[in-house]
């Protein structure tokens, strides 16, 4: 039972620190965009052909949103960031 009760002290540091590096700001936001963005969060994953290429890729989008669920936006904010990095991918 104690090693149980190690990792969920060790999950509840973790979240803590996750929450202090992404506190809620202006930096905080432009960053967890850039990284959406470029790590294609918006985007399938898939290349036809490689799938070498597709698991590289959906790596990097689960990193990304392994951090959102670390600092456990609401709904309604993680809609927002998504919407704000579908629209930058998509600009000319």
């Amino acid at each position: 039972m104690s090693q149980i009760s190690q990792r969920l002290r060790d999950a509840v540091t973790l979240r803590s620190c996750y929450r202090q590096v992404f506190a809620d700001n202006r930096a905080t936001q432009t960053v967890l965009r850039h990284l959406m963005r470029s790590c294609g969060v918006t985007r399938s994953c898939f290349v036809a052909g490689d799938a070498g290429e597709t698991a590289y890729k959906n790596g990097q989008r689960d990193v990304v949103l392994s951090i959102l669920r670390y600092v456990n936006a609401n709904d309604d904010d993680l809609k927002m960031m998504i919407e704000a990095a579908y629209k930058q991918e998509n600009q000319p």
